[in-house]
């Protein structure tokens, strides 16, 4: 994971909006669609799942969007699942 060299309150950044960006840096990393940026995106996705993922489930979205653009359509069914299950 990378370090980041600030933190998020020093620029006035509440937590969600910092996850909120973290999820938009991902997204954009999946829509290069190489393998490494991907990867990345799966990273730092996992770690908004870790931490967040009750208060932020369009974090299973984009699990199954990268999961999907790597062939992997197990993994990416079992994250859109997740999804579902985290709204009941």
């Amino acid at each position: 994971m990378y370090k980041f060299l600030f933190q998020f309150h020093s620029f006035g950044l509440k937590e969600i909006e910092l996850v909120v960006l973290k999820y938009a840096l991902c997204v954009g990393w999946i829509d290069l669609a190489s393998y490494g940026a991907i990867m990345k995106a799966v990273t730092y996705l996992k770690d908004i799942e870790n931490t967040r993922a009750s208060k932020f489930p369009a974090v299973f979205y984009g699990l199954g969007s990268a999961y999907y653009k790597l062939n992997r359509y197990v993994f990416s069914f079992i994250s859109v699942r997740s999804f579902s299950l985290v709204q009941k």
